[in-house]
């Protein structure tokens, strides 16, 4: 059994990351349209209601990760493959993105999708493995102030590990075409 403390970073982390998913969906809906639509998957109508149902999937996502850990995170894990096999499906079919949507910005990669691609999809795997460890056997205790602040700078550092990734990824064809990759 797992200290709740290990976890309980993991779980607070997870739920400021689809937050401020979803947030950057709402707030720029205009792209995120243009995203959906981008896809060449999604049937014209229903390019609004998915706009809007995403983010607040996601936003129920990060917090039921609150209140209900291990719901969140069985939810989170299937959203994460799911845009996985998305990216996966529209990848072997041989239509390239403009803007996938992972990076949380405006992300031209026309060309170099491949990379792009295999980079995000791996990315998701790691995620819903990292979000699986939520689902890991919890030893009860009770939890004391220092515990909680333990789990709050934890999740800060585990924040900052990911965002800093996420714009590695993001920067990756520019990088690229310096030679740095």
């Amino acid at each position: 059994m797992i200290d709740p403390v290990l976890i309980l970073p993991i779980s607070l982390s997870f739920a400021v990351f689809w937050a401020l998913s979803a947030y950057h969906k709402v707030s720029e809906n205009a792209w995120f349209k243009d995203v959906l639509k981008d896809y060449n998957i999604f049937p014209a109508i229903s390019i609004k209601p998915l706009s809007i149902l995403v983010p607040t999937a996601e936003l129920i996502i990060s917090i039921v990760l609150i209140v209900v850990p291990v719901w969140g995170a069985c939810a989170s894990i299937i959203l994460l493959f799911a845009y996985g096999l998305l990216l996966l499906f529209n990848h072997l079919r041989g239509h390239i993105l403009k803007d996938c949507g992972c990076a949380w910005g405006r992300h031209e990669d026309a060309n170099n999708q491949t990379g792009s691609v295999r980079l995000y999809v791996i990315r998701n795997l790691v995620l819903a493995f990292l979000s699986a460890m939520i689902l890991l056997p919890m030893r009860p205790r009770a939890l004391m102030w220092m515990d909680w602040m333990n789990a709050v700078m934890a999740s800060i550092v585990i924040l900052g590990f990911v965002f800093t990734v996420l714009r590695l990824f993001s920067n990756y064809s520019r990088m690229k075409g310096f030679g740095h990759v």
